[in-house]
């Protein structure tokens, strides 16, 4: 998820963790963890489709995530587990910051 404000709470700020460790912690594929950090693509009715990504790194580097960030990857994961699809989370974390948005307005 992507911050708008700077935010000083090292919970954000600071690198804790590589994106293998995070996976390894969180007891998920790295591939998986990186399709959740970048995007992907996939085939659909004969095109291919870019998924965004669910995760946004807070800790500067792409490669490195914070507290917070391994928070949300836990919490996907449980998700996840439960057989909540990525299209529900998307429209989900969607309606959040639609909500966010209006009401710092």
């Amino acid at each position: 998820m992507r911050r708008s404000m700077k935010n000083t709470d090292s919970r954000f700020d600071i690198a804790l963790c590589s994106v293998p460790e995070a996976a390894r912690l969180v007891a998920i594929p790295r591939q998986t963890l990186w399709n959740w950090l970048e995007g992907y693509a996939y085939p659909s009715v004969g095109k291919v489709v870019r998924a965004r990504a669910v995760i946004q790194p807070t800790a500067g580097s792409g490669t490195t995530l914070s507290f917070v960030n391994l928070m949300e990857v836990r919490a996907l994961a449980g998700f996840r587990s439960t057989g909540v699809s990525m299209q529900r989370v998307r429209k989900a974390l969607g309606y959040v910051r639609r909500k966010c948005r209006s009401s710092i307005h």
